[in-house]
């Protein structure tokens, strides 16, 4: 396999894993090894996500008997800490209570936040230094595994990662599953520069000291087939003596140039900034098949979804008008959309609550016309009564004679009409 200097080379192959890379082979509960080994795990301050999380909300999100959070992170079900309280053994999480705050852990690997769909969980850095001569001095990319998603549901990694490298005389080669199909995929990022101290932050071009290239969705492993440098680092050594290699979280990384070429605490800034994100799902059923299985996940007032990658497997989602958490039964509670402040009502006046949804209709003396939804929302709304006009002309009351007729004014008015 020839692989060309540039900033981004993709090379698809039959290929087995790289020699020198061992296949990974575990038990179930350690399933969940990252791209790099783990890390030491660190005090690293939860990183706040932004992904759709209502399985987390109600009362009833874990198994009876169980803990809802380990530390300061939620634990919802069908993830748990302890066997009894997951789905299963690759939702296990294990509460490490010797930190303070507690660490939620899958195998060695931090997690930061689950949401409805995805999981955050703590990141490692490749790195390889120089000395002046060009000299490796410590490296750790050359003991990177393997890394085999494939016989382990439910997770595959997000493509809100991107692959980065950072450096001014750095290639690295990640590999990866060929989203299900029977093939690896290499891909190449270089990074490069002239002079590490002209390097200005900002977007990552791959000239300027900074590669980077999305992720594919639905890919079950990834391996660092290799990080070396064309020059060891001997043409730049003096303001850039690493390279450095991660996956991390879309837009978590803030390149800051110079800063980062020199700095020696760049790979536990990393670590504490910028996650992994895994996709999770439920088995590898789609919902048409799933639905009809033992161990069916959605409960009452839920729904099935496929989830996109080419594994397979399905995720639950609460109906409409409902919210909570579908893996539990009667997780899913009624939204009161009349006195729910995140769910406001489109009503112009009167609200009522009804399961799953509510009705809209108008007080006493006013006319409901349509839904009587507001009419900014494409609504009728309600019409308030239509109240007599007032005339100007003055009333009479006319009395008749037999010689003809006499008017008598009202309200002190002693003029005839006419």
């Amino acid at each position: 396999m020839s692989l060309l200097r540039t900033t981004s080379t993709l090379v698809t192959t039959n290929m087995h894993p790289p020699i020198g890379l061992a296949a990974v082979s575990l038990p179930l509960a350690s399933f969940i090894l990252l791209l790099f080994s783990p890390p030491t795990i660190a005090l690293i301050p939860p990183i706040n996500a932004t992904a759709t999380t209502t399985i987390t909300k109600g009362t009833n999100i874990t198994k009876p008997g169980c803990p809802r959070k380990c530390g300061d992170v939620t634990i919802p079900y069908p993830f748990g800490v302890a066997p009894d309280c997951a789905l299963d053994s690759s939702m296990e999480i294990t509460c490490n209570t010797t930190y303070n705050p507690p660490k939620p852990l899958m195998g060695n690997i931090c997690v930061y936040h689950i949401s409805d769909s995805q999981v955050w969980i703590s990141n490692d850095v490749v790195y390889q230094c120089y000395n002046r001569k060009g000299a490796v001095t410590s490296q750790n990319w050359a003991s990177t595994t393997w890394t085999d998603f494939s016989n382990y549901n439910p997770y595959t990694f997000s493509h809100e990662n991107k692959f980065t490298v950072v450096g001014c005389d750095d290639d690295a080669t990640l590999a990866r599953d060929n989203l299900g199909k029977m093939k690896r995929t290499a891909q190449v990022c270089s990074a490069s520069c002239d002079k590490p101290e002209d390097v200005i932050g900002g977007s990552c071009e791959g000239t300027n000291g900074c590669c980077q290239y999305t992720i594919p969705k639905g890919s079950k492993y990834y391996s660092l087939v290799r990080l070396e440098s064309p020059s060891n680092h001997t043409q730049v050594w003096s303001g850039n003596p690493c390279g450095y290699a991660f996956i991390g979280e879309t837009g978590k990384f803030n390149f800051r140039g110079f800063d980062d070429l020199k700095d020696p605490n760049f790979i536990q800034r990393v670590m504490e900034t910028v996650p992994i994100v895994l996709d999770w799902a439920i088995g590898i059923l789609r919902c048409k098949v799933a639905n009809n299985s033992d161990d069916y996940a959605c409960k009452e007032k839920s729904q099935c979804v496929d989830v996109e990658a080419e594994s397979g497997g399905y995720r639950c989602r609460c109906e409409d008008g409902y919210e909570g958490n579908p893996y539990i039964s009667h997780g899913c509670q009624d939204i009161d959309e009349c006195t729910d402040p995140y769910h406001e009502h489109q009503c112009e006046m009167n609200c009522t609550n009804t399961p799953g949804s509510y009705t809209c209709s108008c007080p006493d003396g006013y006319q409901i016309v349509g839904d009587g939804k507001k009419r900014i929302n494409g609504g009728v709304g309600c019409l308030a009564p239509v109240q007599p006009k007032k005339s100007d002309f003055p009333r009479w009351i006319k009395f008749a004679c037999d010689s003809g007729s006499i008017d008598s004014p009202i309200n002190g008015d002693s003029s005839s009409p006419g």
